[in-house]
């Protein structure tokens, strides 16, 4: 919207696509990205400063782009982009954030915040029906090797790739249903079955909802049915605040919900709903813990369910980020840094806690940009998730 409350234009088309919101370029100001239905991808400051009314159009003009954009990503398989964008660092190396996006037409495009396409991909799919609108893609660290990677949902099959746009391994993509019915439905991540590991879920128009290892094995016990085709995107949540992890999906006039018996850990939902967080930003490391009501409020009347180490926000950073752990119970706790090398090059917290929700920081002044990686014990539980320093 610009600043006289008047809409900024995107070309004249009407859009599917949910924006993307983020700081694109390390400017310290939020972004706004989107797909069109022109087949171009457009990103705004947040001001929404507006250029000269276009001839025709009234007072309503357009609102200024960021440099380098729009920029057209359209090809003959499909020009329209109806998926919502993502917006994650895929290149540590590169400044900024990268754009994901999928077209109509079944192709992955991951773009530089300036525009530039980034190294490796474009990467298409085999094209099943034209006006198929596929889900919108979702990342995470699937595999667990530190790096981001890529999962989309399209027709029957559910891909995924690592950050430079090659298949994550050789049993990706992996099978929901075969049916001639097109699900608009995203996938989710995040830990369903205690494991420590990330699992795939998507919803498939045979009624039932699959959940994926990393490794592409299906999860125990799913899938799981409904009564009608899925086409909605599930999500991952401690719905009831009882610590355990609940799947939550609509299916034609109804609403289900999956109890699992599982423990919930806020920090291993990588992307555990539609465009990733209840604010529906598309970025990732945004804070996207589901807690639905339950979790502001066992914060100040409760203690934790469970030990839990949160994605550090922001994410990237420079120089100071803020790390976010739980601890269910008073136990000895040490939170220390270490490089790519795994190295210890800072000890944030060390010494007897109490139970309670905490959070600390990490200035990272004094270090060069980079990949580390942060490692939480806390009595007999062990995580490390890993940060970004981006100067």
């Amino acid at each position: 919207m610009n600043p006289d409350g008047s809409f900024a234009l995107i070309g004249g088309k009407y859009n599917y696509s949910t924006p993307a919101i983020g700081d694109l370029d390390g400017d310290g100001d939020l972004e706004v990205v989107v797909g069109g239905r022109d087949g171009q991808v457009h990103a705004w400051d947040g001001d929404g400063v507006e250029s000269e009314p276009q001839k025709g159009k009234g007072s309503k003009g357009y609102a200024d782009e960021l440099p380098g954009f729009p920029v057209s990503i359209g090809d003959s398989r499909g020009d329209q982009i109806s998926a919502s964008p993502a917006l994650a660092d895929l290149d540590p190396n590169y400044p900024g954030l990268e754009i994901i996006v999928l077209t109509d037409g079944h192709t992955i495009y991951v773009l530089h915040e300036d525009g530039t396409q980034a190294n490796g991909w474009s990467v298409s799919v085999p094209l099943g029906w034209i006006d198929d609108i596929p889900g919108s893609p979702a990342v995470g660290d699937v595999d667990g090797d530190g790096y981001l990677d890529i999962v989309c949902a399209i027709r029957d099959k559910v891909y995924a790739w690592n950050c430079q746009g090659q298949p994550l391994a050789d049993y990706w993509p992996v099978e929901r249903a075969n049916s001639v019915i097109s699900v608009e439905s995203s996938p989710i991540l995040g830990d369903i079955d205690g494991d420590g590991d990330i699992e795939v879920l998507a919803a498939s128009a045979d009624e039932r909802l699959y959940a994926w290892h990393s490794d592409g094995r299906q999860v125990l016990g799913w899938p799981v049915g409904a009564e009608w085709y899925l086409a909605s995107t599930p999500a991952i949540s401690d719905l009831d605040g009882d610590g355990d992890v609940e799947v939550v999906f609509s299916a034609h006039d109804k609403v289900f919900c999956w109890d699992l018996s599982d423990t919930y850990n806020q920090g291993s939902m990588e992307w555990p709903t539609f465009h990733h967080d209840l604010q529906r930003t598309g970025l990732y490391g945004s804070g996207c813990g589901l807690k639905l009501g339950s979790e502001h409020q066992n914060q100040d009347e409760g203690l934790p369910k469970s030990f839990q180490l949160s994605q550090n926000y922001p994410n990237p950073f420079n120089p100071v980020t803020q790390i976010r752990y739980a601890l269910p119970k008073d136990c000895w706790v040490r939170l220390e840094v270490c490089n790519i090398l795994g190295q210890k090059i800072a000890t944030l917290v060390e010494g007897k806690q109490k139970a309670g929700y905490k959070t600390t920081r990490w200035d990272a002044g004094s270090f060069s940009s980079g990949i580390y990686f942060y490692r939480l014990q806390a009595g007999d539980f062990v995580q490390t998730r890993k940060m970004v320093v981006l100067k």
